[in-house]
């Protein structure tokens, strides 16, 4: 008789082949008839089949996580594509070599871009700005509101940028990069000070 469907057959074996009986074929357990043998052939190959399937998209889905979207671009009037640097950006202001002394601190600075042209301003005091140092002028730090950055962009990146240093009173030509995703822009005047952004 033939196995009903959905179930898996096991072969007869003549007289003598396990131990002198014979094992009638119907659906039960493998050869060595064992409870922890019990299955299916096909529903196994089906089940490692879902397995591997499931395991494909779980690596797809997490692949596609760690692939952020690249930043907002905009298009000129010329035809020409920039990024957009408009918006709130996480700001690391880093003095060194000769301008040690003034030390290091954050702030968040907001730009606004008109075309390919920008301007930033501080959102809130510099940390380290002080009485005196608001006294004396000399120092790379400044208030709300006050400028921090200007310059403009092409294609490639910047095509000039400066560093406002202090309140507005002094402007730094400096070089400039804007990472690939666009989403982060370090700026230096190669002197003694740097600026790190990074959207937040």
């Amino acid at each position: 008789m033939p196995p009903t469907s959905g179930t898996c057959a096991r072969p007869f074996f003549p007289m003598g082949a396990e131990g002198g009986s014979i094992i009638p074929i119907g659906p039960a357990s493998v050869l060595s008839g064992g409870p922890s043998e019990r299955g299916c052939p096909m529903k196994t190959k089906i089940a490692f089949g879902l397995l591997a399937v499931a395991a494909v998209l779980a690596w797809t889905g997490v692949a596609g996580a760690q692939t952020a979207p690249p930043g907002p671009m905009v298009t000129l009037p010329s035809g020409e594509t920039v990024w957009d640097l408009s918006g709130d950006w996480d700001a690391l202001i880093e003095n060194y070599g000769p301008g040690t002394r003034d030390g290091t601190g954050p702030n968040v600075y907001r730009i606004t871009q008109a075309g390919s042209a920008f301007r930033a301003i501080r959102t809130k005091d510099d940390s380290l700005l002080t009485k005196e140092v608001t006294e004396h002028g000399h120092a790379p730090w400044g208030r709300a509101g006050s400028p921090s950055l200007q310059g403009e962009l092409e294609t490639a990146g910047f095509k000039h940028v400066q560093i406002v240093f202090g309140s507005g009173g002094r402007v730094l030509p400096s070089t400039g990069h804007i990472s690939e995703d666009g989403k982060k822009m370090v700026i230096d005047n190669e002197l003694y000070i740097r600026v790190t952004l990074t959207r937040p």
